[in-house]
């Protein structure tokens, strides 16, 4: 009857329509799929070419502080600090900052007076995360602002630095700000020392003072001439 055909052709018409929206929204789906993987891609591009600079940057920085001149002149001024106060181990360490806060510090340097609490802090500390710890990121703005932080572990807040100095038996630290220098149009690499001691007693106001001579006459200085 004419009516049945009429009846499998809309049939057959529905059919080929429902099957075309459904290819329709998986190739649509397809589409998405592959749009979010070029975009999750070119932003772990972007993360390489911004971790490859950053690694540009320290491995540069390293090669400077590790001219001889240079080398001499820094590990002379900080055995006298060993020597004049009780301070026993020296680091320097690097961050980055501008577009983002610090998030990331390595440590690229580091002086033992003796063997006694001697850690491998280049290769322990190497890219520390620290998105997510205000107190360590705003004892590194502090440290900017003012040039130096004294710290004393036992009344330190919470935070990862706290964590680090219980584990390494620190007691008292000098977080002192050496330098900023630029790494592109939006972002400076910032540079720290920290001297630390074991020894319960706090830094004398002689040794504060020995040891500020020490960076300001000679450490800050030749830092600056070499990095510059």
């Amino acid at each position: 009857m004419e009516w049945e055909k009429i009846v499998i052709a809309l049939i057959g018409s529905a059919l080929t329509a429902l099957m075309w929206l459904k290819d329709r929204q998986k190739r649509k789906a397809e589409l998405e799929r592959i749009n979010l993987e070029n975009e999750k891609l070119q932003i772990e591009i972007a993360r390489l070419h911004e971790e490859k600079a950053d690694i540009s940057v320290k491995l540069s920085f390293i090669d400077r502080i590790m001219d001889i001149p240079f080398f001499n002149e820094l590990a002379h001024s900080i055995n006298r600090i060993f020597k004049a106060t009780k301070a026993d181990r020296f680091l320097i360490l690097i961050a980055k900052n501008g577009s983002k806060e610090f998030n990331l510090v390595t440590v690229v340097f580091e002086q033992h007076k003796n063997d006694e609490y001697k850690i491998n802090a280049i290769r322990r500390y190497r890219n520390v995360d620290i998105s997510e710890d205000m107190h360590y990121k705003q004892m590194l703005r502090n440290a900017e602002r003012k040039g130096v932080q004294e710290l004393d572990t036992s009344t330190m807040p919470n935070c990862l630095l706290k964590q680090f100095y219980l584990e390494e038996k620190v007691t008292h630290s000098k977080v002192r700000f050496l330098l900023r220098k630029p790494i592109d149009a939006k972002n400076d690499f910032v540079v720290f020392s920290s001297l630390a001691t074991h020894n319960p007693v706090p830094f004398s106001i002689r040794e504060k003072v020995f040891v500020k001579t020490e960076y300001e006459g000679t450490i800050i200085p030749a830092l600056k001439e070499v990095v510059n």
